[in-house]
């Protein structure tokens, strides 16, 4: 995979987790991805994160 990932990319991505989380919070949504509140914050915001920083240990 890629280090970077393009815009659109980006604003896909973005837009999916924006539609998929709803009303939960940033926290209840990540937990049931096993991933931080921040990471789904980041992700709704179009930022570069490692996903191996973002999983939950």
């Amino acid at each position: 995979m890629a280090d970077t990932v393009d815009a659109e990319a980006k604003k896909k991505l973005s837009d999916v987790v924006k539609l998929a989380r709803g009303d939960l919070s940033f926290s209840a949504f990540g937990r049931l991805l096993g991933v931080s509140g921040s990471a789904v914050e980041y992700w709704e915001k179009g930022n570069d994160m490692s996903w191996q920083l973002l999983v939950e240990q």
